[in-house]
């Protein structure tokens, strides 16, 4: 009987402990943002999915260290995270912003809100247009880079070979280019039995004019000599391309042979 009384007195209760998980800003799948977990002090503690919270934070574990099993006293651990903060680089590509760099750099948490720079500025013949890729209005989830758009207004000179064919096989050749930068002038333009001569500018030009005062210049190409044969005789006249592509007739360099009809 004293024994069995013993045996009773003397067994231990075994101690339970409690683990509490505090998600610290996040929270656990079923939404909650704690957890709660009891057992025997020294039995394997199975701790729980990692805990969420948005793009701008990473879980990276608790504090203080989870142990293997439940600890010999009641203990909270609280979830530790790192914020992601990124770089967002806007390239003014061509322009300036308000401080005169072409390259502006913000940086903030991922999903934060986003300040926008001033939008950047250029010169008179360039206006800007947007953002590529279009801007959220919260940072990305990583690094990224948005490029100016501009929207250019361009001179423009038609070359008109008047009867001739540019290399391409055209008769008519527009060029564009920003007003006051320098004009290229193609090659000259080629017609059989012609020589050309020249463009017919009407003042000599080498920029681009402004968005609307386009200017067209056409192709100058030297005069032919065509010979006539009759029985009459044979005379040689002039013939002239004029720059409206018409013909005009010039004197006989020599008088027919004859000038009698049989």
């Amino acid at each position: 009987m004293l024994a069995l009384l013993c045996v009773l007195s003397c067994t231990k209760t075994p101690k339970i402990t409690t683990v509490t998980f505090d998600s610290n800003g996040g929270s656990f799948l079923d939404g909650t943002t704690s957890l709660v977990l009891t057992g025997q002090v020294g039995s394997s503690l199975e701790k729980p999915a990692d805990p969420v919270w948005d793009i701008a934070h990473t879980f990276q574990g608790w504090e203080p260290e989870l142990p293997a099993v439940f600890p010999e006293n009641n203990t909270i651990y609280k979830a530790v995270w790192s914020e992601v903060a990124v770089t967002v680089t806007f390239d003014a590509a061509g322009g300036t912003f308000t401080d005169g760099k072409p390259i502006a750099e913000i940086t903030g948490l991922a999903g934060s809100p986003m300040a926008v720079p001033a939008n950047p500025a250029w010169d008179e013949y360039h206006i800007f247009k947007g953002w590529e890729p279009e801007l959220s209005a919260t940072f990305p989830e990583k690094d990224a880079t948005y490029t100016a758009q501009w929207e250019v207004i361009m001179g423009k000179v038609t070359f008109n070979a008047r009867g001739g064919k540019f290399a391409d096989g055209s008769s008519v050749l527009v060029l564009e280019g920003i007003p006051g930068t320098a004009i290229e002038v193609p090659a000259n333009p080629t017609w059989a039995d012609n020589k050309f001569v020249s463009w017919d500018w009407t003042k000599p030009v080498s920029v681009f004019p402004e968005k609307d005062a386009e200017i067209t210049v056409g192709a100058i190409w030297n005069s032919m000599d065509i010979e006539f044969t009759t029985k009459f005789g044979s005379a040689k006249f002039k013939v002239v391309r004029v720059p409206a592509g018409t013909y005009k007739v010039g004197s006989p360099e020599s008088e027919p042979a004859h000038h009698s009809m049989m």
